[in-house]
């Protein structure tokens, strides 16, 4: 069991909150897998060095204010799509060069940050919208299907099966 206030317990509260699978951060951040999931179980003798927890923490702050800008973008709160690894790592890396360049005053980048994170939210959006379109579909197939006494989601197992 992780210490409450450890690093490795920061890591794994924060990739739930975000919603984040360990194998798509591990991707994002650049660090192996097996050795993350060593860490964050708390496999005696496997902590994270604190050069590298620094490192992941930098990232999911990252990922944290993503999340809020893509928030502030819909005006509700849509969950960042992390399968999509190139949209975010887009994102962030375009992200990572206008904050530099914004400590210069050079402001040119800008405007791609800004569309990095909106592509980003577009995708995350439209994948939502189509996950409720099928939820939706499946709802409306099983009302039809009800009223003739026949298939729905909830019997269709059995079709075939004797019972």
């Amino acid at each position: 069991m992780l210490a409450t206030h450890s690093n490795e317990a920061k890591i794994e509260r924060t990739l739930t909150q975000l919603g984040c699978a360990a194998q798509n951060f591990c991707r994002i951040a650049g660090v192996g897998l097996t050795r993350f999931l060593q860490a964050i179980n708390g496999e005696p003798g496997k902590h994270f060095r604190d050069e590298d927890a620094a490192h992941l923490l930098a990232v999911l702050g990252e990922l944290y204010e993503l999340q809020v800008d893509v928030d502030a973008i819909t005006g509700t709160h849509i969950p960042i799509n992390f399968t999509r690894l190139d949209a975010v790592m887009t994102a962030l890396t375009i992200r990572r060069v206008a904050k530099i360049a914004a400590e210069e005053n050079d402001h040119a980048l800008d405007e791609q940050a800004l569309r990095a994170t909106t592509v980003l939210m577009e995708g995350t959006a439209r994948s939502a919208r189509v996950r409720n379109g099928v939820r939706h579909t499946i709802e409306v197939l099983n009302a039809k299907f009800k009223s003739f006494g026949g298939l729905t989601a909830e019997n269709s197992d059995t079709v075939g099966k004797g019972k």
